[in-house]
């Protein structure tokens, strides 16, 4: 039986500069959890947000990016909690509906690409590090150039302002500080035609 490759021939000026590629929402999760009364896991998503990428694969080093997300669309699959999350004891949405996180800095260390961010909860920005993996480009059925960038990094919540909590009887608190983050997001490029 004869073998057939299917081959996607890359133009060669994508690979020469730099193309933004914006946040692709129905392909993108921003997910976070938080350990609760210290003996479980509460995990949640965001479901609105919007960003973009200006990638060169030849240049990572030069990757720019921005990105918001919308804090009315939290969503831990608990009405109630979620409630209490937009609320001034947490996010406080009415009054910052919106966190954003803007890339500094790209380099790598050891074998791993790393960035520096600034991000931006409540009108507090700190500066985060952390490191990510970048894939692609490819190029899709449609003529688009897509490329995925996975990441994941912990904050502690009060540094945002996010501190409400309660004392438990038997020692603890209610919501842990710590906060993880992981956003796995894929972006498209469309040439225009």
């Amino acid at each position: 039986m004869r073998r057939m490759a299917l081959i996607f021939v890359l133009p060669s000026g994508l690979f020469a500069q730099a193309y933004r590629y914006n946040v692709d929402p129905a392909h993108t999760s921003i997910t976070f959890n938080v350990r609760h009364m210290m003996v479980t896991t509460v995990r949640g998503t965001f479901d609105k947000f919007e960003g973009w990428i200006e990638y060169d694969p030849k240049n990572p080093q030069n990757t720019k990016a921005e990105g918001i997300v919308y804090v009315n669309s939290i969503n831990t699959n608990n009405e109630k909690r979620d409630g209490h999350l937009k609320s001034s004891d947490f996010f406080d949405a009415e009054k910052y509906p919106t966190m954003k996180m803007v890339l500094r800095k790209v380099y790598k260390k050891g074998d791993k690409w790393w960035a520096d961010a600034d991000l931006t909860i409540k009108d507090v920005t700190k500066k985060i590090s952390f490191p990510f993996e970048i894939y692609g480009p490819v190029k899709d059925n449609w003529g688009n150039y897509r490329i995925g960038v996975e990441a994941s990094f912990e904050i502690n919540r009060f540094d945002f302002g996010l501190n409400w909590n309660q004392v438990l009887e038997t020692g603890g608190v209610v919501v842990d500080k710590t906060v993880k983050v992981e956003l796995n997001i894929e972006a498209i490029y469309k040439p225009s035609s």
